[in-house]
């Protein structure tokens, strides 16, 4: 997937200065692994069943694996404690409403326990997938009434959550309130970052139509968070967006004192992580 990062000839292939950089500091474990690539309808997923090969890594009991636009905010050691199942995975929440996808499981987020013996059964269907079908559709196929069902709070947030103006399929809820800065805080585990968010509004007391920031903030605190780590842990140069310039994140204050600084990640820090 990766070239071996001890044959760099020091040209600056940024790749395996990055490779080097998880083995040494972040004690990462690499893998050398084959890209498992079908012709599909769009090319953006044709790789995504790559990420199927963690059912072959039998010499572990347990992994979990997650998606690479997925922010962690604390560590999820709990899920290695599961009941022993082939597979844990959230539904797709913003799924519920819909007859025919309410049951819908996500894979940015699973808890796999490898065997050979699931590894051939995904293999085998991978070989015949349709061209408009990725590693979640093939999933859902095989266990979409045997896997295990963890809670998508706090195991499966989109981002796109803070730009919408009805919120009763994330919460669950008809009746409890939306405060998004409350939600971040009580989001434990995992955001899944999607693109960009739009300003919504909402009626005050009196009727009248006022905008609604507060969602705009989080989620783009969330990003400026995103994009800092990326310049410090990737050394990447850093990119603002034209809607961005000038921005400054809002203080806890501003936002009236709910919202929890996102720390930074540093290579000890075992309670905050991204996923890169």
């Amino acid at each position: 997937m990766l070239p071996d990062p001890e044959t760099n000839d020091g040209g600056g292939f940024h790749d395996a200065d990055m490779l080097i950089k998880a083995r040494d500091e972040y004690n990462a474990k690499l893998m050398p692994v084959e890209i498992q690539h079908r012709d599909t309808i769009d090319d953006t997923w044709a790789n995504p069943y790559t990420k199927l090969l963690a059912f072959n890594l039998t010499q572990y009991e347990r992994v979990i694996a997650i998606d690479a636009d997925v922010t962690v905010l604390k560590h999820m050691d709990e899920l290695f404690h599961l009941p022993p199942c082939p597979i844990a995975m959230p539904r797709a929440y913003w799924l519920l409403d819909d007859e025919k996808s309410r049951r819908t499981l996500t894979s940015h987020v699973m808890v796999i326990q490898p065997s050979e013996r699931e590894f051939a059964r995904i293999q085998k269907r991978v070989e015949l997938v349709d061209e408009n079908e990725y590693d979640m559709e093939l999933l859902n196929k095989l266990y979409a009434n045997t896997a295990m069902v963890i809670p998508h709070r706090p195991y499966a947030m989109l981002s796109s959550e803070f730009r919408e103006t009805d919120h009763q399929l994330y919460l669950g809820s008809e009746t409890e309130k939306w405060d998004p800065a409350v939600v971040l805080d009580d989001q434990d585990n995992i955001i899944k970052l999607e693109p960009k968010c739009e300003l919504k509004r909402k009626d005050d007391e009196s009727g009248l139509r006022e905008e609604d920031c507060s969602g705009r903030d989080v989620w783009r605190e969330l990003y400026a968070d995103f994009r800092e780590r990326k310049v410090r842990v990737c050394a990447k140069k850093q990119w603002v967006n034209d809607e961005d310039e000038g921005y400054e994140a809002p203080s806890k204050e501003e936002l009236g004192g709910s919202m929890n600084e996102i720390p930074s990640v540093e290579p000890n820090d075992e309670d905050r992580y991204l996923s890169a």
